[in-house]
Parts: structure tokens; sequence; C-alpha cells
């Protein structure tokens, strides 16, 4: 998994936004995050497994979903070819 930074963490507007590209075969367990109150994902490339505490969800490109930062939440990569996803964090 690799995290590109698109717009670091600004304390004026209280937001963080990466682009994710997670490898075939990859799955990244995210820690929770007690200080984001929502975290926003779109798929650009590929297909992401997002399980959200016990909710599972298959997200193509284009689709997108959003969440509590405070949850716990694991991104999987099930394919054969990079996923490519933004995630959009935003602070309390």
């Amino acid at each position: 998994m690799v995290l590109y930074p698109i717009f670091p963490f600004d304390s004026k507007n209280g937001i963080n936004v990466f682009l994710v590209e997670l490898y075939p075969g990859c799955s990244h367990i995210s820690d929770i995050h007690r200080n984001v109150l929502e975290e926003m994902i779109l798929v650009v490339e590929g297909t992401l497994i997002i399980k959200v505490e016990e909710e599972i969800y298959e997200l193509n490109a284009g689709d997108s979903i959003k969440f509590y930062g405070e949850l716990n939440h694991t991104y999987t990569n099930k394919g054969n070819k990079n996923t490519l996803f933004h995630n959009i964090e935003i602070y309390k």
C-alpha cells in the first residue's frame, strides 16, 4: 500500500486528502481515528472491499462511501490489479 498526500492536513479546514494505492491481495486494517469525524472513500480504479465494523461493502471505480472515522475499518484489494482510491478525512 502506498499513501500519497494530495492536500495535507490544514488546521483551518480540518481536512486531509490522500490518494491510496492498494496492491493486489493487500489488506490494511486502519487504526480507529478518535479525532476524525468522517471518512469519505471514492474509488478511482479497481475494486475495493471495505469492512466497517461488521458491514462489508464492495466498491468499484466511481463508487463512494462515508462513515465515522472512530469505527473499526479495513480496506482490501482482492483483485489482480492495483486499486486506487481517494481517502478524505474530516477532523472534529
